[in-house]
This record gives C-alpha cells, structure tokens and sequence, in this order.
C-alpha cells in the first residue's frame, strides 16, 4: 500500500540510513529481517564501504536514524586495508547518539547515532553492523538500495503463517523458501550504473529502484490489516480516536484564554467549540 506519506517517508528514510557517498562504492549491502512468534521485529543492517581516496573522507562518516521506542545496538564497526586485514575497532565512546532535528517538524523524537572512521592510507574499508528490535511495526521494509553497488540484499524471516505483501521498483532477483517452520524471503539487487535524476522527471522516491514490504496484520498502537484501503483506514480511525478530545483541565484553560474578547460572536463560537466537545 502507498501513499503520499509513506513516499515522503521513504525518502527520508533512504537520506538517513544510505552511507551519502561521493566516489566510494558500497561493497556489501545486508539487511536482515526476523520475525519471531510474538510477532516482534528485529532488522540487521551490514555494510562495507570502500574509500578511495582522500576526496571521499565523508564516507567515512556514518549516521544512523532510529527513535526511542526502538531498541538500537551497534553491533561492531572496523577499518580494514584493502586487503582485508583489520586496522582498528570502532570503541563504544566513539558512539554519540543525538536529537534528531530538521526543519520539517516543531518536534521530532527521532535519534541519530553517528560515528567516524578515517584512516591516513589509501584505499580502505569501513564495516559496520547494527541491530533494531521493535514490538509495533508498520512495515516489514522500506528499502533503497544504494546505487551504484555489487552486493544489496534483503532477507525477511517470518513464521510460516504470517502473511505479507510487498511492491517493487526495479529489477531485483526473488527468492523464497521454507525452513522448517518459517518463510524465508530473499531479494538481491546489482547494479554498477550511477542513478541520475533528470529534469522533468518524476519524483525521486518513485523512480528509484526500491521494494516495500507489508504485514498483512500488525499492531501499532491497535491492531490493523493492510489487506485493503477501507481496513487501513479503519486503524487510521481507530488510532485517533478521542484524540481530539480535550480534559476538562484543558477546557478551563482555553476558556480563561478567551475571557476578555469583546467581540460577542468569537466569544460565544469558542465556547460552544469547547463544551461540544
């Protein structure tokens, strides 16, 4: 399922979780997904990078968005020569996690950990691996593959009666299977051509190769089903319920807020809002 929300979401989501590369190439791209019987997700992320040059000392420097209902770890990040050999461990106090602030909200809760891994010779590897385990979901996985890249993958692991539906941009390679008493689901994506927007062309969130995938059921603050429009939109309905719905503290005080208007009209209009409610 789509929507205007869900692209613009995308799009951030794609900002945030890409290394932001200029000359380098993304190596290795994994993402893991694991459901387990209670339905809670968990969602591996690998990636190696490698740089070039000192022209692509940004790459080395690697954001990673989260919020504070989820359970983020890291799980290792190294430096290797181009050989393979390690160079340094990324230490735990080179971690730093921050407010995640933009100029599209008033407030946001979102978190960005951030880390960087430069080294003095060139070229060189950067590794790393975190983990985000979460109870309520919308999605299964919104994903961008970075472009130009040898190796993207997604893998989502989910008993074999839970239900999912997915939607693609692009050419990925499919692959599903049955392990024991799970669904394994596989998709990889290869591509050495750059991605370049052009003038005119539509937005970017639509044409970059990506794949969306859904649970049919979940839970995100009441139970919801993807399985048509009028079932998605009865969880939007169900999840602002009395939303809307001011305390009676809250009455008082918008009601002492309007003590004072002369204008008889604007006077009596709040507080009929206010007592309807």
């Amino acid at each position: 399922m789509q929507s205007t929300l869900l692209q613009y979401l995308s799009f951030i989501i794609l900002i945030l979780t890409l290394p932001t590369l200029s000359n380098g190439q993304i190596l290795k791209e994994e993402h893991k997904i694991f459901i387990d019987k209670n339905g809670k997700k968990s969602t591996t992320k690998t990636f190696r990078i490698l740089v070039q040059s000192k022209k692509d000392k940004s790459n080395a420097e690697i954001s990673i968005s989260h919020n504070p209902k989820q359970k983020f770890s890291l799980n290792y990040a190294t430096i290797s020569d181009n050989n393979g050999k390690e160079i340094r461990k990324l230490k735990k106090k080179e971690l730093i996690t921050v407010n995640n602030r933009s100029d599209i909200a008033l407030f946001q809760d979102d978190l960005i950990s951030h880390f960087t891994l430069y080294n003095s010779t060139y070229p060189y590897v950067i590794e790393y691996s975190y983990e985000v385990v979460e109870d309520q979901f919308l999605h299964l996985a919104i994903w961008y593959p970075a472009v130009p890249t040898n190796n993207s993958s997604l893998e989502i692991e989910t008993p074999l009666e839970f239900k999912l539906t997915y939607d693609q941009v692009g050419n990925f390679e499919f692959e599903e299977s049955t392990i024991e008493d799970s669904k394994v689901y596989k998709w990889k994506f290869k591509s050495k051509d750059k991605f370049n927007e052009q003038s005119y062309s539509p937005p970017i969130v639509d044409i970059w190769p990506h794949l969306k995938v859904y649970p049919e059921k979940f839970i995100y603050g009441v139970e919801g089903s993807t399985s048509t429009w009028g079932d998605f939109g009865r969880w939007a309905f169900d999840l602002n319920q009395g939303t809307d719905d001011l305390t009676q503290s809250e009455k008082e005080k918008v009601l002492k807020l309007v003590e004072g208007i002369i204008d008889k009209k604007e006077n009596d209009s709040l507080k009929s809002d206010i007592k309807a409610d």
